[in-house]
């Protein structure tokens, strides 16, 4: 295979862009972004994410509990409530890992292509994850359908652009 001059220009001017090109920043999520961080259901009102229930209790306690102002954390331009210091700091270990699926929008709303924010009090462990709902009914077929999983997985990108407004 011969390069020749301009197949070395070519690849020189691409080994350029790619050192120069900037890199993308946790700092500026991207709102078209699916993980599921940058779309985390909040309260309006308060600006508490997941309206303010303990994102580590449903792991820890398998329960929905209220956080309590005391136990708060920032995290990704919103603030958390933790029933715990231990929960609190959990989270600031690994937040990632204690983000619901889809946000906490419903599943099957977003298996359908739909957003519609999951009730905190109303929740799943599935696969180590936590997932919210809207209705116990959507909970139960959730969990009952590996095809309303699927459908879910794979809509959710498409409703982050909608959520996003584009």
């Amino acid at each position: 295979m011969t390069w020749g001059r301009n197949g070395f220009l070519a690849a020189a001017i691409v080994l350029f862009w790619l050192s120069t090109a900037p890199l993308a920043s946790a700092a500026q999520p991207n709102p078209l972004s699916p993980d599921p961080r940058f779309h985390v259901i909040t309260d309006p009102g308060t600006g508490l994410a997941l309206f303010g229930y303990d994102a580590v209790a449903y792991h820890i306690d398998q329960a929905a509990k209220p956080g309590l102002a005391a136990h708060e954390a920032r995290f990704d331009d919103r603030l958390w409530r933790f029933a715990s210091a231990a929960n609190k700091a959990a989270f600031e270990a690994d937040p990632l890992v204690y983000i619901p699926l889809f946000g906490g929008h419903d599943g099957v709303s977003v298996s359908n292509g739909n957003l519609t924010k999951g009730d905190p009090a109303n929740f799943l462990l599935i696969g180590g994850r936590v997932a919210l709902f809207r209705t116990e009914k959507d909970r139960d077929l959730f969990a009952a359908d590996p095809d309303i999983r699927r459908k879910a997985r794979e809509n959710w990108p498409r409703v982050v652009r909608q959520l996003a407004g584009h």
